[in-house]
C-alpha cells in the first residue's frame, strides 16, 4: 500500500513495518513514528504523527497464509 502524495514531489520514504492487532492493520515507521492503522471490518482509518513530507509505504500479508504459500514451492 502506498499513502497519498502530491504527485510530482520528491519525498523522502520510508518503509513501514505492518502487523495485525486485532481488528486492526498497523503500519508503523521505526525511522520516525509515523503510524497508518487500517481496521478491516469497518473501514475505518487512524494516522498517528503525520508527516506529510515523507512518502511512507508497507503491506500486510496474514501469518495464517505465509505457510501456504511457502508449501507449493
Amino acid at each position: 500500500m502506498e499513502f497519498p502524495h502530491t504527485p510530482h514531489e520528491e519525498y523522502e520514504r520510508h518503509i513501514c513495518e505492518s502487523y495485525r492487532h486485532g481488528d486492526w492493520i498497523v503500519h508503523h515507521c521505526p525511522l520516525c513514528n509515523y503510524e497508518l492503522r487500517e481496521n478491516w471490518r469497518t473501514g475505518e482509518i487512524s494516522v498517528r504523527n503525520p508527516k506529510l513530507k515523507i512518502k511512507h509505504s508497507g503491506s500486510y500479508f496474514p501469518t495464517e497464509y505465509q505457510s501456504i504459500f511457502e508449501n507449493l514451492n
